[in-house]
């Protein structure tokens, strides 16, 4: 079996996960317009379930984004570790080639 991997694709799955875990937590910082619809409409029992879905899917959002953030640097240091594996085997190529081995 052989297990080919870019250290390139690494990295850029790792940036792209990173700005999906920004994202999600800029969606926890705005909170407020979908409470303030729901305040508008007048029904204090549907704007109490608009809070409590706001509520859960934010705490949904939050433990997602954790995950991402973790996977991400996870991926972050596997494309690192990738780079420097290639690098350090490249290297003592070039090396024992140099030295006639």
């Amino acid at each position: 079996m052989r297990v080919s991997v870019s250290g390139a694709d690494l990295a850029q799955a790792a940036g792209m996960l990173r700005r999906a875990a920004d994202e999600m937590s800029a969606m926890r910082q705005h909170q407020g317009p979908i409470r303030g619809k729901a305040q508008d409409g007048g029904d204090a029992v549907f704007a109490a379930a608009v809070e409590d879905f706001a509520d859960r899917w934010m705490w949904g959002i939050e433990l997602v984004g954790r995950d991402v953030d973790v996977l991400a640097d996870a991926l972050a240091r596997a494309a690192e570790a990738y780079a420097t594996v290639e690098r350090d085997v490249t290297q003592g190529f070039l090396v024992d080639g140099a030295d006639g081995r």
